[in-house]
């Protein structure tokens, strides 16, 4: 733009000229290495751009105070929005925990004294298929007066490392009009097989995956 060679129309021309897909692309650092190859004196630019479009806001304490608070499902235990995990050792009653959870949502039942909000349930069980029939089925000998009609359950083979393999689950989930509420994959494990569930880079490559497809 500071250049003598260029008229305004002319810097436009050359500016919007560029292109990405040529054999020998030019790249924002090798535009720094030649302006500077050529005596420009590199500074920090500052945007002065319109507070409204700016990317970050800054909160005084009232503001932090006006904000509305968290909402659960399950109050104090499940928030209404986001990722959440239930761990714990091999053989330790995590999917029996996991499942009578995800039933009271289905039904808006308390669990153990917390306020249960109504939501629609996707259980993906990939470990012990053939018991989870029958641990339903004591659930539901257990709260004869509650009706499942929110709960559906995926019991085909998927990998989250797999993105077709997410993308077809959100697209099945989508159109079952399930999406508004809790998605759950029991067992991490199983849903992951290539990865290391104590690896921060492959736990991190898995929640990125989770949360593109998050809807």
């Amino acid at each position: 733009m500071e250049s003598t060679r260029y008229t305004e129309s002319g810097f436009e021309k050359a500016w919007n000229s560029y292109n990405p897909a040529h054999p020998n692309t030019i790249g924002i650092g090798s535009l720094y290495k030649r302006a500077m190859g050529l005596g420009w004196n590199q500074t920090i630019i500052v945007s002065s751009a319109d507070p409204d479009t700016q990317r970050f806001t800054l909160l005084e304490i009232n503001d932090l105070a006006a904000l509305p608070p968290t909402e659960h499902l399950v109050k104090g235990i499940l928030p209404s929005s986001g990722l959440a995990a239930i761990y714990g050792p091999s053989g330790s009653g995590k999917t029996f925990l996991a499942l009578d959870l995800i039933m009271a949502i289905a039904c808006q039942s308390d669990w153990f004294g917390h306020k249960v909000k109504n939501a629609p349930v996707t259980y993906v069980g990939l470990e012990g298929k053939g018991g989870i029939n029958n641990r339903i089925q004591a659930w539901c000998i257990k709260n004869p007066t509650l009706t499942l009609a929110n709960f559906k359950i995926i019991l085909d083979n998927f990998d989250l490392t797999n993105k077709a393999n997410v993308a077809e689950l959100a697209e099945t989930i989508t159109a079952a009009q399930m999406h508004h509420g809790v998605i759950v994959i029991d067992t991490l494990n199983q849903a992951s097989p290539a990865a290391d569930e104590n690896s921060s880079q492959d736990m991190g490559a898995l929640l990125s995956i989770s949360s593109y497809y998050r809807k």
